[in-house]
């Protein structure tokens, strides 16, 4: 599922894609369409939060976007039970060379 997000700019918009990779719980694991120059990551959503952890070269925090610890400890055991699906959802939309 691809979520539209529309960005306003001072006299127009942009709609920028956020693919989602699977829901689990109450998260939404995805990643944003421009982001495709980085290396692979995976966003996590819930209600306001937003998180990012680096998918390689091994799982790493990059940003707690609020989440508590007990929170941030499950998504992260759900990020490293589904690393390969999540880069491989990478590769197929971002390309295998990121």
């Amino acid at each position: 599922m691809v979520r539209p997000v529309f960005v306003f700019g001072s006299s127009s918009f942009t709609i920028i894609d956020m693919p989602t990779v699977f829901v689990s719980g109450p998260y939404r694991l995805f990643f944003w369409a421009y982001d495709c120059s980085e290396r692979r990551h995976i966003h996590v959503e819930h209600d306001d939060l937003l998180a990012k952890f680096w998918l390689e070269p091994d799982i790493l925090l990059e940003d707690g976007g609020g989440f508590s610890r007990k929170e941030l400890r499950e998504v992260e055991r759900i990020v490293r039970e589904r690393k390969e699906q999540l880069i491989g959802e990478w590769n197929e939309f971002c390309g295998s060379n990121a």
